[in-house]
C-alpha cells in the first residue's frame, strides 16, 4: 500500500503595477490559498511594507525614485506560487503659489512655481467674482475681483500622470478714500472747524488713520488726528488744510479745504425803515468779536453815537435813540487788537 497527500497548489495574482507618483504605492495582491508574502526583488533602493509583508494589499515605501520588481510568493505546504509586478516610482508634483497676503484694491498679481508646468487657476470661494488675464491657465496670471473681502485661489498642474496643488488666501480692503470736507468762507473770523469725513467701516478694516497738516495761510490745528478739529488763528484770504489717511496695507491718500477769511465789509448806505433791507450799519463777523468799538459823526464832527462793544444793530439813531436826519455821517471801527477802520455812511430816508 501507498498513501499519497494530494496538495492543491497556490495561484500566485501579484495584481497591476505601472507609474506612480510618489514613493508609496498601493499593491493588490489577489490571494489564492496558502500563505503570501511580499519581497522586493528589484529596484535602485529600499523597500517597506506596511503593515507587513504578509498582507496582499500592503503600502509600500520606497526611499530612492526608480523602477521597482515586487514578488507575491504564495506557499501551501509544498506547493509554491510566485508573480511580481513592476511599479515605476516618479517624482511628486511640488507646486507652490506663495503665502496669504493682503492687498488694497481689487487686483492681484498671482504666481505659481513651478512656471513651465501646465496648470489652471480657480477661486475656491469669496464674496465676489474672480477674472483672470491673461487666462486661468497662466501661472503669473493677475486676479481681479468685484467684491472685497476674503479669497481662496487654487493652482493645480498636472506633468504627464502627476500632478500638484497648492492654495493660498487673499484679502482684498476696499481702498480709503480721503474727503477733507468743503471749503469754508469766514466773514473775519478766524476760527472755526474742520469737516473731514469720517472712517467708514470697510476703511476701519485697514486700519486706517486721518491726520490734518497746514499747506499754506496759517491756522492752528487743536487736534490733528480729528476729522472735526477746531482750527484757530486763520488769517485774511485763503488758508489751505490737507487731510492724510495711512493705512495699514494702501498708500496714504490725501485730500484738501481751503478757508477763506474775509476782511470787513463797510457798507456806505442804511435805509432804516424796517422793512428788513439795510436797515442796520453792519460789518459781516464783528458780532463774533468782543470789544468791537464804534464812534459815529455827524458832518460837523460832533459825536452822534459811540458804542464800545458794536454788535451790528445801529439803526440812524443818535445816543438818546432819537432818529437822526438823513444825512451823510462818519465813523470810526476799532477792531482789537488795533485794527482801524474809517468811512462814510449814509442815512437815507423814505419821504
Amino acid at each position: 500500500m501507498v498513501s499519497v497527500n494530494f496538495i492543491e497548489s497556490p495561484v500566485a495574482e501579484a495584481g497591476t503595477g505601472g507609474n506612480w507618483c510618489g514613493p508609496d504605492f498601493q499593491l493588490s495582491a489577489i490571494p489564492s490559498i496558502g500563505m503570501g508574502l511580499w519581497t522586493q526583488t528589484g529596484g535602485p533602493g529600499t523597500a517597506i511594507f506596511n503593515p507587513s509583508a504578509d498582507v496582499s494589499d500592503a503600502r509600500v515605501t520606497v526611499d530612492i525614485n526608480g523602477i521597482y520588481e515586487f514578488t507575491w510568493t504564495e506557499n501551501n505546504a509544498l506547493c509554491v506560487d510566485q508573480d511580481s509586478v513592476e511599479v515605476t516610482f516618479l517624482d511628486n508634483l511640488l507646486v507652490d503659489v506663495g503665502t496669504d497676503d493682503d492687498v488694497c484694491g481689487s487686483v492681484y498679481d498671482l504666481s505659481a512655481l513651478p512656471q513651465d508646468v501646465p496648470g489652471i487657476w480657480s477661486a475656491s470661494y469669496g464674496p465676489g467674482m474672480a477674472s483672470f488675464a491673461p487666462s486661468e491657465a497662466a501661472s503669473d496670471s493677475r486676479v481681479t475681483v468685484d467684491v472685497s473681502g476674503e479669497y481662496m485661489f487654487r493652482w493645480e498642474a498636472a506633468l504627464g500622470i502627476c500632478t500638484g496643488a497648492d492654495s493660498l488666501i487673499i484679502n482684498f480692503h476696499t481702498p480709503p478714500v480721503a474727503n477733507a470736507g468743503p471749503d469754508q468762507v469766514l466773514e473775519f473770523e478766524f476760527s472755526t472747524y474742520l469737516e473731514a469725513s469720517l472712517l467708514s467701516a470697510d476703511v476701519a478694516a485697514v486700519n486706517a488713520a486721518g491726520r490734518w497738516n497746514l499747506l499754506s495761510g496759517s491756522g492752528q490745528i487743536e487736534n490733528p488726528g480729528d476729522p472735526l478739529s477746531l482750527v484757530s488763528g486763520l488769517q485774511l484770504g485763503e488758508n489751505v488744510f490737507q487731510w492724510t489717511l495711512s493705512s495699514n496695507y494702501c498708500p496714504d491718500v490725501s485730500d484738501q479745504v481751503t478757508i477763506t477769511v474775509n476782511d470787513v465789509q463797510t457798507y456806505t448806505v442804511i435805509t432804516p425803515n424796517n422793512d428788513g433791507l439795510n436797515d442796520y450799519l453792519v460789518f459781516p463777523g464783528v458780532e463774533n468779536l468782543l470789544g468791537c468799538e464804534i464812534v459815529i459823526f455827524n458832518r460837523w464832527g460832533v459825536e452822534v453815537y459811540r458804542n464800545e462793544d458794536y454788535q451790528n444793530n445801529w439803526d440812524g439813531r443818535d445816543h438818546r435813540d432819537r432818529d437822526l436826519i438823513a444825512d451823510t455821517y462818519y465813523y470810526i471801527l476799532r477792531i482789537p487788537p488795533d485794527r482801524v477802520i474809517k468811512n462814510f455812511v449814509e442815512i437815507r430816508r423814505s419821504p
